[in-house]
């Protein structure tokens, strides 16, 4: 062995700190440099009733009974009180370890109840003075070993016996294999003439430090990560705790999205702030879907008091002969419409609470299987709301156009730039890279808001039965790299077989030829327009899916090179084109407001 040790290494007791050096070259290092202090070896006691003077202990009458430890059953040592409610009474080492592994498997607010009554122990360990003092005073009790003359106070007999040199024991090395076994006063000479692991107890001694040194970097790391799992349980309940606040904060909405786009460093400077809107999918799908929605409820909101105000120029013609009353009235009711199909749709939003990635999906039977209803809902209430405003608005056909595109920019670019800088943050859980293909995935509110402002489109400039054949005929082409540009998911329209746009198709065709040329001439031209058209909305759709992501890892690639090197942030540090891209937002909506 290298290490100097003592020279009888059992007996004494080694001092070791993590900078020392161990056996083979090693030096063990503990966490914070604690020093690691072997006790020394000790023989352990034989229960050996041919060494006792007789079958039964002298403790044993009734008469001894107060003086047991109800836990170990044995002569008390420095005697407690357990709950106070009952009589009794403990070793201070046998309670101290009951209420040490109580601690170790319960949580905190818990706590330990007395072993012999099972009353919640309200006090520490009290030490009972008065039963330690007539412990002093009563006996005298004789040892129990045979040949042993010494006979003591009760409050020093079980020390004694401890110690006695008439007590059987195993020799102090008996964990690494010696086999002997014999008295107490014979163990020094059975380690100085016959035990061969006396003679390698530097070696022994190596191996205890190493194992000790391994065990408390063992014990270091179980609190570690004990310490961790409960962190971590707390930060997940904050967060469900803070996205459930935030579902209604409206203001620390807008306030997230001002800040993600025009200063991105404060937000990765301050996380746990805004861990809430990034840190989950169900977070970031909250603030996609609350970007969404906000260029629709605008539309609607407009449309809504505009009825309002046609309603109220009839009151005040009401007198008067106006050649446009009927007009105004058919206007105002269908502003009126508008906006009841507005409340209705964010009533079908709010309705399912499950999640803000995904629908919820109810059962309809064998035949229809399990649907997303309230999305479907949510689909059909845009389109008409869209188709219905347009004919409200009355705006002429470029600017029919010029109005939805200003729609389209705000609920396809803008969410999803907020969506790629929230899934680019650090310590984000994030399975797949976003692409443009994988956004009407990641919000559920993207899917439905988009089918309406295609299809509102198409339904107003060329009415509703070219618009549903050319969601029918879309659908039969082939799914492949190059067609998916040109496809987009149609909710409801979307999961029918093959066979039934193939049908819906030819009894179509069939209704057209059996009508006049005429008649049969403006139909199929109108579905044939609507047919070239969506497939041109959808790959704008994707192009501006694929720009926005480019845009939001430019945001973030420019605002985390700009505060490398800072570690206590910046404290205004904006993007000059994330600047753009949230002023842009907020035009584009003001824009629709004034619609």
């Amino acid at each position: 062995a290298n290490m100097p040790l003592p020279q009888n290494a059992a007996n004494a007791t080694v001092n070791v700190t993590t900078n020392t050096a161990a056996a083979g070259g090693g030096s063990p290092n503990t966490p914070n440099g604690r020093r690691i202090q072997l006790k020394p070896l000790e023989p352990e006691p034989i229960e050996d009733n041919n060494n006792n003077k007789s079958s039964s202990s002298p403790l044993d009458g009734d008469q001894w009974s107060k003086y047991k430890c109800v836990i170990s059953m044995d002569l008390l040592e420095s005697p407690v009180v357990g709950c106070g409610n009952c009589a009794s009474r403990f070793s201070h080492a046998c309670l101290q370890r009951y209420v040490d592994d109580f601690h170790r498997t319960h949580p905190p607010p818990q706590r330990p109840k007395c072993p012999a009554c099972r009353v919640e122990m309200t006090k520490g360990l009290v030490p009972d003075k008065e039963l330690e003092e007539e412990m002093k005073t009563c006996g005298p009790v004789e040892c129990r070993f045979e040949g042993c003359p010494a006979q003591l106070v009760l409050s020093e007999i079980r020390q004694h016996e401890k110690t006695c040199a008439h007590g059987m024991v195993k020799c102090r090395y008996a964990p690494f294999g010696c086999t002997w076994k014999g008295k107490r006063g014979d163990l020094e000479q059975h380690e100085l003439s016959s035990c061969n692991y006396t003679k390698v107890s530097g070696l022994v001694s190596q191996f205890r430090l190493l194992a000790a040194t391994n065990h408390t970097r063992m014990d270091a790391m179980e609190q570690q990560n004990g310490l961790n799992l409960r962190l971590e349980a707390a930060r997940q309940q904050n967060l469900q705790r803070g996205q459930r606040v935030c579902k209604t904060n409206l203001f620390a909405l807008l306030e997230y999205c001002h800040l993600i786009t025009c200063n991105t460093a404060h937000v990765i400077f301050s996380q746990d702030r805004w861990a809430p809107f990034f840190f989950t999918e169900e977070g970031r799908a909250l603030v996609t879907n609350f970007c969404a929605l906000v260029p629709l409820a605008i539309l609607f909101g407009c449309t809504s008091l505009s009825g309002m105000r046609d309603i109220l120029r009839l009151i005040e013609l009401s007198q008067e002969n106006e050649p446009n009353k009927a007009y105004l009235l058919a206007d105002s009711v269908l502003s009126l419409c508008v906006g009841l199909l507005g409340m209705l749709m964010f009533a079908a939003n709010f309705s399912d609470v499950r999640s803000s990635k995904t629908w919820h999906r109810f059962e309809l039977g064998r035949t229809l299987g399990r649907a997303p209803v309230i999305g479907d809902v949510m689909a059909l209430s845009s389109f008409t709301i869209l188709e219905s405003a347009f004919e409200v608005l009355y705006v002429g056909l470029f600017k029919c156009i010029f109005l939805w595109w200003l729609l389209t920019l705000c609920t396809a670019f803008y969410p999803v730039v907020i969506l790629t800088l929230s899934e680019s943050l650090p310590r984000t859980q994030r399975q797949i890279p976003l692409s443009s293909r994988q956004v009407l995935s990641r919000a559920r509110a993207m899917q439905p808001l988009l089918f309406g402002l295609r299809y509102g489109l198409l339904g107003y400039l060329f009415g509703p039965i070219p618009c549903l054949d050319a969601a029918m005929a879309i659908n039969l082409l082939p799914a492949g790299p190059r067609t998916d540009l040109f496809r987009m998911r149609n909710s409801f329209l979307g999961g029918l077989p093959k066979s039934t746009y193939v049908a819906y198709l030819g009894a179509q065709l069939a209704i057209l030829l059996g009508t006049n040329y005429g008649q049969w001439r403006d139909a199929a031209f109108n579905s044939v327009l609507a047919m070239i058209c969506l497939p041109l909305i959808n790959c704008i759709d994707h192009k501006l899916f694929s720009l926005a992501i480019k845009t939001g890892r430019k945001i973030y690639s420019h605002s985390f090179t700009a505060v490398q090197g800072r570690p206590h942030g910046p404290d205004r540090d904006y993007n000059l084109l994330g600047l753009a891209v949230f002023g842009s937002w907020v035009c584009t909506l003001l824009m629709i407001a004034q619609f």
